[in-house]
């Protein structure tokens, strides 16, 4: 079966039902181990909010932008993981230098299944990129700034590169992930002050906070100004 051929040749309610897998196991592995209430609150709903970009994307037939993200997002890191596991045998104590997971060897079966389908439709498609889809608007600027502020540069590259492939095909698959990343700062200082430690916050914290609040509300705006002519 040649590569080009793969997407066109499995049926896409196996893809539906493939895909609807592969969600429900990167939302188990984003929130497993969490034992806290806050934090498995906050994990929930940024990946259930990146699940609903990739849906979104998925039904709107932007297949690779879908596969793509959910890859980026949940995937590759596991790839990985199930990597360097592999490769961490001692030969001296026949034992693996790195823990096991579970999670491991379905997560690396899920990044190259979505590897495959996602070079298949980039080269039944090919990428097109559309300019009108990319303004800067106070909510680019605002969300950049945040991203910046509280992730390494690394990151904050990651994260440019999956809301530039968000974007360049869905404005409303952008703000979920837009979404998803700004609730982080907010739980995380709720946290802080429902386990009684608001004295160790700092200002900056709170300037963040404030700061992802009117990220927040800007999203918002612009997910009414979407949804609104559909409601009507």
């Amino acid at each position: 079966m040649h590569l080009k051929k793969t997407s066109q040749k499995l049926n896409i309610y196996v893809q539906i039902g493939v895909l609807a897998a592969l969600s429900i196991l990167a939302f188990v592995y984003e929130i497993y181990g969490n034992t806290e209430v806050i934090p498995a609150l906050q994990e929930s709903f940024t990946i259930l909010l990146s699940l609903a970009a990739v849906w979104f994307l998925f039904k709107e037939k932007h297949y690779f932008a879908a596969y793509a993200i959910l890859f980026l997002l949940v995937y590759a890191s596991g790839l990985y993981s199930f990597i360097a596991w592999f490769f961490s045998l001692n030969f001296s104590s026949s034992r693996f230098l790195f823990n096991f997971s579970w999670f491991y060897p379905f997560l690396a079966l899920g990044a190259i299944y979505l590897l495959l389908l996602m070079i298949s439709y980039l080269l039944n498609s090919r990428f097109h990129f559309n300019s009108q889809n990319f303004k800067l608007t106070p909510l680019i600027i605002a969300f950049s700034v945040l991203m910046f502020l509280t992730h390494n540069i690394v990151t904050f590259i990651f994260i440019a590169v999956v809301e530039f492939i968000a974007i360049n095909y869905k404005k409303l698959a952008s703000l979920f992930l837009m979404l998803g990343k700004s609730i982080v700062v907010p739980f995380t200082l709720l946290r802080l002050i429902v386990n009684g430690n608001i004295k160790t916050t700092t200002t900056g914290l709170w300037l963040l906070t404030f700061l992802a609040f009117y990220v927040i509300f800007l999203i918002v705006q612009e997910m009414i100004v979407i949804f609104k002519p559909q409601i009507n």
